[in-house]
């Protein structure tokens, strides 16, 4: 879908999702070390190849830090190849 990829590129580029659906599955298991979550994202693309430019948990309503007992989004931009992915999953924040 993006000309930009290449074949090699389009197999890797799912990761993306992969990594906000596994934050977002931990912040409503309960996880709120929001810090650890950004970091294992971030470190996650990194080692399938991506250049992350950023991978955040935040205030879905107003971008702001990210606390519990809001409504949360999970936002990431990744580069690979000559592309540039922007993703996001919203998640119940835990109470």
């Amino acid at each position: 879908r993006n000309r930009y990829l290449c074949e090699q590129d389009r197999r890797v580029a799912p990761h993306i999702f992969a990594g906000l659906e596994r934050a977002r599955q931990a912040i409503e298991s309960g996880a709120r070390d929001f810090e650890a979550l950004e970091q294992a994202g971030f470190a996650a693309l990194q080692r399938s190849g991506f250049r992350p430019d950023y991978f955040s948990i935040r205030d879905a309503a107003t971008l702001g830090p990210a606390t519990s007992g809001t409504e949360l989004v999970v936002l990431t931009a990744a580069r690979i190849g000559r592309a540039r992915l922007i993703d996001n999953v919203k998640a119940a924040s835990p109470r």
